[in-house]
């Protein structure tokens, strides 16, 4: 929990991130491995990266333009092993090993179910749930030195 009440998770593997330190065969033999230890992994893949299936950041910036441009034009999508490719490989490895998946919103709502009360955000800060996700609500209350306004 950052000072603000930011509620944080650590991030396991980013695609970008990925793509700026591996090997141009893109081997995924560690990143698997270390996916099948105990604890919370939190996978960041971009939406554009992916659709590319960009195999390096050089193809990426030559596709950005289009990719992001106005026109008719379409972006080339990569045909050989990109990012796309580790993403398959990452959940194959994952389910193969017996674990799944579990969306990021749910993680979030999990965690703040699992904080007792008043121990995450600040003073007054609850959360609701609201049909399968959470809702963050800040409670102002009164106190001597206040005005006596209340709020949520």
């Amino acid at each position: 929990m950052h000072g603000s009440g930011l509620l944080r998770f650590p991030v396991f593997l980013e695609d970008d991130v990925f793509l700026q330190w591996a090997l141009p065969d893109l081997n995924t033999h560690q990143a698997s491995t270390l996916l099948c230890t105990p604890g919370l992994k939190i996978l960041n893949f971009h939406p554009a990266l992916v659709a590319l299936n960009a195999p390096s950041f050089a193809y990426y910036d030559a596709q950005r333009k289009t990719l992001f441009g106005k026109g008719d034009s379409q972006c080339e999508r990569f045909r050989g092993r990109g990012v796309e490719t580790v993403l398959r490989e990452l959940i194959a490895a994952v389910r193969h090993a017996g674990f799944g998946f579990t969306a990021f919103p749910d993680v979030v709502e999990a965690a703040y179910r699992s904080a007792p009360d008043g121990l995450y955000g600040w003073p007054g800060a609850r959360i609701a749930a609201t049909s399968g996700r959470f809702r963050y609500q800040a409670t102002v209350r009164s106190s001597p030195t206040s005005s006596g306004v209340e709020g949520s």
